[in-house]
């Protein structure tokens, strides 16, 4: 592990079904990764402390204080990246293809949608990879044509690719767009305020996405508040038309609100 940069004293572990490839590890695995993986959970409790056990105790404390600060900021107007992925949530059924592109809309979606994990939302991935979302939703609507299409997009991650409405109004793929729009470059601004005391050349202009989309030929929805919006939204997707529901919200990514 230590030729990966990684600390001298760490183990690595390597298992698959087809043999080990690659760096040779400390410990190889042979089996199945799934069964392999609940059999050594299934050890770990049988040998875990009670030090240990205070530990995780400890984490799942401090874990659920830092989320009970979101939950306390104001509902908005205007709303914070929580208020709306949480507006969101009762929309999300195990049939929806969800997906996510954009920087602190995605933190807030990765951090309060843990339990959606796995298989149930596509994400542009490392910090900085945006843009894909619009096709990316379109192509899921026409490959899964009966299942709900929900894309959750930043502002600045959809302009990338918002042209491709037209695309999804010409074939008739009726996904629905919510826009997270902080007029925002938001995970560089949020970096920006905490190291350098203000925004550099990060902030968007003033931009209507509900009437871009309506242009389009798509239709167009501005919420301002959670309750609003989940209702939007599951009219959205009843409506069988592509949809776009702009939401504003605070500059504020998951650490910035504490």
């Amino acid at each position: 592990m230590s030729e990966l940069g990684f600390p001298s004293s760490m183990r690595g572990a390597q298992g698959g079904l087809r043999g080990l490839r690659g760096l040779p590890p400390d410990i190889g695995l042979l089996g199945d990764p799934a069964a392999v993986l609940t059999q050594l959970l299934d050890e770990w409790m049988r040998r875990r402390s009670a030090a240990r056990t205070g530990w995780l105790r400890e984490a799942q404390q401090r874990n659920a204080g830092y989320r009970a600060r979101w939950a306390k900021s104001a509902a908005g107007p205007p709303m914070t990246g929580h208020h709306l992925v949480e507006a969101l949530r009762p929309v999300l059924t195990d049939d929806t293809i969800f997906l996510i592109d954009g920087g602190n809309i995605g933190q807030w979606a990765h951090v309060l949608l843990w339990d959606r994990y796995p298989g149930h939302w596509l994400t542009c991935g490392a910090s900085a990879v945006v843009g894909f979302g619009l096709p990316g939703a379109i192509a899921a609507k026409l490959l899964y044509p009966d299942r709900p299409v929900l894309l959750l997009s930043g502002d600045g991650a959809i302009g990338f690719t918002i042209a491709e409405l037209e695309i999804a109004v010409r074939h008739q793929a009726p996904i629905v767009v919510v826009v997270a729009n902080d007029r925002a470059w938001g995970i560089v601004a949020s970096g920006q305020k905490r190291s350098l005391g203000e925004p550099i050349a990060s902030l968007l202009g003033p931009v209507d996405y509900a009437k871009v989309a309506q242009g389009f030929g798509a239709c167009g929805f501005a919420v301002g508040n959670p309750h609003e919006l989940t209702a939007i939204a599951r009219q959205a997707l009843a409506s069988g038309k592509p949809t776009v529901i702009e939401v504003p919200i605070a500059l504020a990514g998951p650490t910035d609100v504490v």
